[in-house]
């Protein structure tokens, strides 16, 4: 990997680190452990390597990542982004490891995105509304998006955030909450961590509203670029970002071992 886009994966990788901590962090050189009991979250239970050439002692450290996975009774998993050192991919492949969940980390400059969007004409007819963290996690929990189990996590991972957090909720004329979104400000970066819509108010403009005032907000707040991940499978959700005008800058996807 050229040196170039290196630099231009890994400020979206530190701020996917920062911005969702997880419960535990253990960090070795550029190796990152996230582990987060009760949370589904693969990517707040993963190893992440954040450079292409840590990779001395790598079946040593494995090891030692794996262990620590065991006691935390956790399932292993792995998370490959390009910044993983070929020999420790490689070194999965080997073992059989599987791949899985592949998502595209898409990302736009601010101000062409509000330029484009200040010519569109907004379908949804609602009221977007911004609130605390606690009373956002909530609705997303009773919109259908969490588990309330998870939805504890959620709040005490996100509570750890260094990052400015923008919680919106789009309602009804009548104030019933039908969409989320969850955007993290920090630095020159605005990144989109959790965006759901309710399955009955789908195709309502909801989620480009939202985005559009967390990207206003993020506007004010200084930042340049906005980014967010999303499922290559969500089909429906890559087209409504392009749409948008958001661009694939890379993709990752997770290695879990043989059943």
């Amino acid at each position: 990997m050229s040196d170039d886009n290196w630099q231009t994966i890994l400020p979206f990788e530190l701020a996917n680190l920062s911005n969702r901590p997880s419960s535990e962090t253990i960090v070795d050189g550029d190796w990152i452990v996230r582990l987060t009991k009760g949370h589904p979250s693969r990517r707040l239970n993963s190893l992440t390597i954040l450079s292409p050439t840590d990779h001395k002692n790598f079946r040593t450290r494995l090891g030692t990542v794996f262990d620590s996975f065991v006691r935390n009774d956790r399932p292993l998993c792995v998370r490959w982004t390009p910044l993983m050192p070929i020999v420790v991919d490689a070194h999965l492949s080997i073992l059989d490891w599987s791949r899985e969940a592949e998502t595209v980390v898409m990302a736009a400059h601010l101000e062409d995105l509000r330029a484009s969007r200040s010519k569109e004409t907004s379908s949804f007819s609602g009221n977007i509304t911004a609130c605390s963290l606690e009373e956002w996690i909530a609705i997303y929990c009773d919109l259908g998006g969490i588990t309330a189990d998870a939805a504890e996590q959620l709040l005490i991972n996100f509570e750890k955030s260094s990052a400015e957090l923008c919680c919106l909720v789009a309602k009804s004329k009548s104030g019933v909450p039908l969409s989320v979104v969850m955007a993290a400000i920090e630095g020159d970066l605005v990144g989109f961590f959790e965006v759901f819509t309710a399955p009955h108010a789908r195709r309502q403009g909801c989620a480009s509203e939202l985005i559009a005032e967390a990207l206003r907000t993020g506007s004010d707040r200084g930042a340049k670029t906005t980014w967010l991940q999303v499922m290559s499978s969500s089909r429906q959700a890559l087209r409504l970002y392009e749409k948008i005008g958001y661009d694939a800058v890379y993709s990752y996807h997770y290695r879990k071992p043989p059943n």
